[in-house]
């Protein structure tokens, strides 16, 4: 499913963590909440979002697959999380939490731009 909705700075922060914790093409709940320092249920719900979004698929036991599309956008917002927060650190050395800065930043900007800002030099 085509989505053109873009994640909020808080789904976007969801998003990246479930890229990082994948295993085996799979994310599990328990292993987002654990990451985040979150309860499940959190997960549970944001998880039920990203399903009705089409950026994922639920599976039992907690258990989420990225659909295409989910892959696609989750690729392409980590790749500008990363220069982002590159930028950021370079730009603010004492920064404390990079990521969320990087996530409300790119949650405001169009999905057109994710790109150029990847492929920006720091």
């Amino acid at each position: 499913m085509a989505n053109s909705k873009r994640p909020t700075a808080s789904q976007l922060r969801y998003l990246l963590v479930m890229r990082e914790v994948e295993e085996d093409g799979a994310v599990h709940s328990v292993d987002v909440a654990r990451a985040l320092g979150v309860r499940k249920p959190s997960v549970y719900s944001i998880m039920n979002a990203f399903s009705e979004a089409g950026w994922i698929e639920k599976g039992r036991y907690g258990a989420a697959v990225f659909t295409p599309e989910g892959e696609r956008l989750t690729d392409r917002y980590a790749a500008a999380c990363r220069a982002t927060e590159a930028a950021l650190l370079a730009q603010f050395p004492g920064l404390s939490d990079p990521r969320t800065v990087a996530c409300t930043l790119l949650s405001e900007l169009p999905e057109e731009s994710l790109d150029s800002l990847a492929s920006a030099k720091v």
